[in-house]
């Protein structure tokens, strides 16, 4: 995953510089996995359900309504 997000965001095919931003991209991951509370799977679906789900039909309906009035 990391070598294609290498290949398509960050270009370039060159041994040295793909194996730099590979690295980089690889410890991010790591990273980001270890300081991150893990969630369990009630939670994760609480979180879509009731925080997630409401919040972007109301971006949805906030955006069709700016859409309508500046047509």
């Amino acid at each position: 995953m990391s070598s294609i997000i290498v290949i398509l965001f960050f270009g370039g095919w060159l041994y040295l510089p793909f194996s730099i931003k590979l690295l980089s991209i690889m410890f991010l991951f790591v990273w980001i996995r270890a300081t991150l509370p893990r969630y369990r799977y009630d939670q994760l679906m609480y979180l879509g359900w009731k925080v997630i789900l409401p919040l972007s039909l109301g971006f949805t309906l906030l955006s069709i309504s700016l859409f309508l009035i500046f047509i």
